[in-house]
């Protein structure tokens, strides 16, 4: 009992501390150790009312659990979404951010969510049943690339989050390869025009932003948050500042943002440094939606 206790100080201290993201994932992993001998599958209800099973096991399962997961892009979402808007989540794990995405647009919006490797969307379809938005969330157990064909990806163990086109070596887990049905976001005619997309696909950002010229050239162009890590490089990817300028060529409207700090647009120079980090967040967001516009 007395570490439960503890385990939910540290818990609320991660949520509610205006402490860096970094301090929070401490103070979250702190928490665990002293939950960590409680079940390894857990039930939780987030504060806005979600319920969501987590393998506490999983780093990332546990931040979600402990709700610091990416906070900067949920707060991206909460200044970008409103009822009735449309969300593509692209590499959409277990179902954090497209359920979140679900409760900020409400019944009258749609997600569609994509995640390709199979025990991770059956977690996610679980996820979307267990909070009856089924009506609203609609998962897709199919890559997105610049081209339609198969697809071989990489998964490693019941880790998820990171199946990848990329095999990254042993050292993430035991490695399983398997091949998916891939499209191009463009050619799937039944999605709405989106008001935002989010990217998290462990080196296919690049493939799946080139597979969107259309929904990027659209008069209402989505804002797009999508991760970037030096790493994509080493296996041929191109770099973030390649990436910002194919997108400028789809739609000269698109500033960019580091997503921490969406105060001061970055330029190509300062995208030419972050292009050397080992992670990175881009928020990149048309003119018309600029904070403060």
């Amino acid at each position: 009992m007395f570490n439960k206790q503890l385990e939910s100080s540290c818990a609320y201290l991660a949520r509610n501390l205006p402490v860096s993201t970094a301090s929070a994932w401490k103070l979250a992993d702190l928490a665990y150790r002293f939950g960590r001998k409680l079940e390894p599958a857990r039930l939780c209800k987030l504060r806005n009312g979600l319920q969501m099973e987590f393998n506490m096991r999983q780093w990332q399962d546990r931040m979600m659990a402990y709700e610091v997961y990416e906070w900067s892009l949920l707060r991206l979402m909460k200044t970008h979404l409103a009822a009735g808007s449309h969300v593509i989540d692209i590499g959409a794990n277990i179902g954090f951010i497209s359920l979140h995405a679900a409760k900020l647009i409400g019944p009258s919006g749609t997600v569609n969510a994509f995640e390709p490797q199979p025990s991770t969307a059956m977690r996610l379809n679980e996820n979307i049943k267990r909070n009856r938005l089924e009506d609203v969330v609609h998962a897709h157990q199919f890559a997105l690339g610049s081209a339609a064909g198969e697809l071989e990806l990489v998964s490693y163990g019941n880790v998820t989050g990171l199946t990848s086109r990329y095999d990254r070596g042993g050292h993430l887990g035991k490695r399983e390869k398997f091949v998916c049905q891939q499209f191009r976001l463009d050619n799937i005619s039944s999605l709405p025009q989106p008001h935002f997309i989010k990217i998290d696909c462990e080196g296919s950002e690049a493939a799946v932003i080139e597979g969107a010229e259309g929904i990027l050239r659209h008069p209402s162009p989505p804002v797009i948050a999508f991760e970037y890590s030096s790493e994509w490089i080493t296996y041929g990817n191109e770099s973030l500042g390649a990436t910002c300028e194919r997108i400028l060529m789809f739609n000269d409207r698109y500033r960019f943002y580091d997503i921490e700090d969406m105060s001061v647009a970055l330029s190509m120079e300062k995208i030419s440094e972050i292009s050397s980090w080992q992670f990175a967040n881009i928020a990149c967001v048309p003119v018309r939606n600029q904070i403060g516009s």
